[in-house]
């Protein structure tokens, strides 16, 4: 299995304006996809590939529910048949999309074992009702080996005429690396903010054409949806503004569209996603917290109430690194009383995660989260580490390891 990414710089990289590496991106995207089979996570990875397909294969694909939108004959048996696959496949195992030359079907699996025995009886089952398929997408969360994948796709041309492509893993992963995708990422495999990719700029210019073109649309369209792609969009502005001297001006706009997002009907991840990026865009650019103390105080409240999710815990050593270092240089109204106190009901909520038997992956990312805490400062008034080692901390992460990797840790 690939082996989870590492942050024990506990956010400084981010902190320094250097971008995540796709390759990174991918990985980290890779393990998420393989946490959804070990969850049985059907129903989030069926929703997952119909965004996908709608964004890059299909534009006219319909949801896994609701009514068929064309009508007549046409709609009835649109209708009947996707009734069919959801009867035959599961809930959550197929949607359908239309194209000029006739329904294309889509199949989802998280089956981990001879996934192209499970493919090509899905096919099988999908073309049984007779109805003429223009095309068969599918999607698995596991690794599929190129040999395999072409032989899968020979042997359902040769048997029943039609092609069929397959998404595998890693072929997903390398599309939702993409700046325009990361958000189905964010909302779907509940990856940290902190993995974002960044947009390419074109060499030449005095700003990247994206950038141009999304501050012109934005300064038209005024208020965001209080939707999780609005608030994504945004950040890509929101981040270009601040680690860009030119375009340093524009980072107050940018603010007061991420602030705009965070309403009640936005929905709690909506709000928590826009608090983080108002913080650590507030004191990566401008140097200074004090102006988003509100948005990391929210943030924290929330992160602490109830919270399970790894990947809001990782924001969380985030901001409370931020928020420390910003303490310490009096550039806060937070107060060293108040990061203690987080932190401590941070190291808590991640105690009682390890302590509810979580499965292995989700216990890994704990297990991150609770050794990055292990840099934090655990008491006020507030002082400099004296040394960059932290042994509790090395032997928290070292649980988490094989043992090579705990031999190396000890000769370090």
């Amino acid at each position: 299995m690939t082996e989870p990414l590492q942050q024990p710089d506990g956010g400084r990289a981010e902190a320094a304006g250097e971008p995540v590496q796709p390759d990174q991106v991918e990985q980290q995207i890779r393990f998420a996809l393989t946490d959804l089979t070990s969850r049985n996570a059907a129903h989030p990875f069926e929703e997952l590939c119909r965004h996908f397909a709608r964004a890059r294969l299909v534009s006219n694909v319909l949801p896994a529910t609701g009514p068929v939108s064309s009508g007549g004959d046409q709609g009835r048996d649109f209708e009947t048949f996707r009734t069919f696959l959801r009867e035959e496949l599961g809930p959550h195992g197929a949607f359908l999309g239309l194209v000029s030359d006739g329904p294309v079907a889509f199949a989802c699996t998280l089956q981990q074992g001879d996934v192209a025995g499970k493919l090509r009886s899905d096919v099988t089952k999908i073309l049984s009702t007779g109805t003429e398929v223009a095309f068969v997408y599918a999607f698995c969360t596991a690794p599929i080996p190129v040999a395999k994948r072409h032989k899968l796709q020979g042997e359902v041309r040769d048997e029943h005429g039609v092609d069929i492509e397959v998404f595998d893993q890693h072929a997903l992963a390398s599309q939702l690396a993409n700046a325009d995708l990361f958000w189905l990422a964010v909302k779907y495999l509940s990856l940290p903010a902190s993995l974002a990719p960044s947009r390419d700029s074109h060499p030449g210019a005095s700003q990247p054409a994206w950038y141009v073109d999304d501050l012109e649309r934005w300064h038209e369209r005024g208020v965001p949806r209080p939707l999780l792609p609005d608030v994504l969009d945004i950040r890509d502005g929101l981040r270009h503004a601040t680690f860009d001297r030119e375009t340093r001006t524009d980072l107050p706009f940018w603010l007061g569209l991420m602030r705009a997002a965070i309403v009640d009907e936005a929905g709690l991840a909506v709000r928590q996603r826009a608090r983080y990026e108002v913080a650590v865009t507030t004191i990566q650019g401008t140097r200074e917290l004090r102006s988003a103390d509100p948005e990391v105080r929210a943030f924290m409240t929330d992160v602490l109430d109830g919270e399970d999710d790894p990947a809001h815990f990782e924001d969380a050593v985030v901001l409370l690194s931020f928020a420390t270092t910003a303490t310490l240089y009096g550039r806060t109204s937070i107060s060293p009383e108040e990061l203690v106190e987080w932190l401590t009901a941070l190291r808590a909520r991640v105690r009682e995660g390890l302590l509810d038997d979580p499965p292995p992956t989700q216990q890994a990312r704990l297990l991150q989260v609770r050794g990055q805490l292990g840099y934090s400062m655990t008491r006020a008034p507030l002082r400099p580490p004296s040394s960059p080692w932290n042994f509790p901390m090395l032997r928290i992460w070292s649980t988490s390891m094989g043992p090579t990797a705990r031999l190396h840790l000890q000769r370090l």
